[in-house]
Formats: structure tokens, sequence, C-alpha cells
């Protein structure tokens, strides 16, 4: 009874948390699946990725009916996006099988290097707000390289760590 009574205060919680903040999926749920409902660490991130379909859904749905979604930029986004998370989800797939503990090691640095990588890239765009630089740096051919390459980036680490966007 009490272990029912903790799973529901920590789903009424997290829920609260992820609809206040819109972080989740990697960041809350996993350890809260992990540390207090006891699940494996492989089950707690499957587990943890269905619940983030689920509300992600009805997410959408509400920033459409409120018009707040801005599609050409989600598709350019997730044309970016997409290669970089099927190019290290399928690595670390095939990797899982067919590498030594040494190889293991190494692609766990690999991943941390990326999740520190994009940290940075994150913190450079929350010290700087490009809204207010000029936008020629942006429509520029450098800037739309740096643009495609952060977003394949984002897309790496997603394929790689199952942490999602909106974490």
């Amino acid at each position: 009874m009490i272990d029912i009574a903790i799973c529901l205060i920590s789903g009424a919680v997290l829920g609260f948390l992820i609809g206040l903040t819109g972080v989740g999926g990697g960041v809350l749920t996993v350890p809260i699946l992990i540390l207090i409902m006891r699940l494996e660490p492989i089950a707690a991130v499957g587990t943890a990725s269905l619940y983030s379909v689920l509300t992600k859904i009805y997410a959408v749905y509400r920033h459409y009916r409120q018009e707040t979604i801005n599609w050409h930029v989600g598709l350019k986004f997730l044309i970016a996006a997409l290669p970089g998370m099927l190019c290290t989800s399928t690595l670390v797939e095939l990797s899982k099988a067919s590498i030594s503990p040494d190889g293991v090691a190494a692609l766990q640095n690999g991943i941390s290097y990326l999740i520190i990588l994009s940290i940075g890239f994150s913190f450079v765009v929350l010290l700087f707000d490009f809204r207010h630089f000029e936008n020629r740096f942006f429509t520029s051919s450098f800037g739309k390289v740096l643009s495609v390459c952060c977003a394949f980036l984002v897309g790496a680490v997603m394929g790689a760590t199952s942490i999602g966007a909106a974490s």
C-alpha cells in the first residue's frame, strides 16, 4: 500500500514539474524511476520515453491550438537533427553486441563529451540573446552551417543518451 502511495505521489509531483517547466524525460523522470520506483536503468529510459511521447502529443496539440508552433523552424531543425539522432542511436545499438569492454568505455567517453559539448552550446545560447544580433550572421553561409551543425549535435546527443529535446 505504501509503495502505491509513493508511486502516485511521485507521479503527481513529476507531472506537475513537467507541466510547469517542460523539462522531464531524461532529467526528472529517469532518476525517479530508478531511485524511487526501483526500475533497472534501461527499463527506466524506455518507460520515460513512453511517458514522454504520450505527454508530448498533448503538448503539441495545445501549442497547435494556441498557434505557438513555428513549423518552418521546426522542420529545418528536424531535417538537421534527425540524421544525428539516427547515426548515434544506431552506433550505440550496434556497439552493444560487437564492441569490447574497452570499446564500450571509449563509446561512453564519447557520449560524455557529446553531452559536455551540447551543454557548452546551451551555455553560449543562454549567455547571448542572439535575437538582438544582426540577422546577417545567421543568414550567412557560415551561420547556416553552424546552425545545421548545432542541430545535428542535438540530434546526436538525443540518439546516444535518450535525453529529450525539452530536457
